[in-house]
């Protein structure tokens, strides 16, 4: 669904940001 991916999206660009 849109939101799952929305919320993966999100984890991943704040696992990224942390580096």
């Amino acid at each position: 669904a849109p939101s799952s991916t929305a919320n993966f999206g999100s984890s991943l660009l704040a696992v990224a940001l942390l580096g």
